[in-house]
């Protein structure tokens, strides 16, 4: 997680690219978790090519554990609440 957050408040922007051919250009943002989990982290990104587009990622950690929370940015985010039961979920599961 300590990696994650440094490379997220240090990279601003980014190339994605895949097996298939594409490749987008990107921002990306750092944004608040509401201290959700054990640790939690989270970030957006908007696309260079089409501002409209873009994705929302959360990653809360439990123990030994990631759950990633992944909408698109013109959704609506993952409710916070949501989250907090899952992370209660996998502590009584004993992750």
């Amino acid at each position: 997680m300590n990696e994650l957050r440094e490379a997220v408040s240090t990279c601003k922007d980014f190339v994605a690219t895949s097996e298939r051919g594409w490749k987008e250009r990107g921002t990306l943002k750092a944004s608040p978790t509401d201290g959700i989990g054990d640790e939690s982290l989270a970030f957006s990104t908007v696309s260079a090519e089409d501002p409209g587009k873009g994705q929302a990622m959360t990653i809360v950690r439990t123990d030994g554990s990631l759950a990633v929370y992944l909408t698109s940015t013109d959704g609506e985010p993952i409710p916070a609440a949501l989250m907090k039961l899952q992370h209660e979920r996998l502590q009584e599961a004993g992750t």
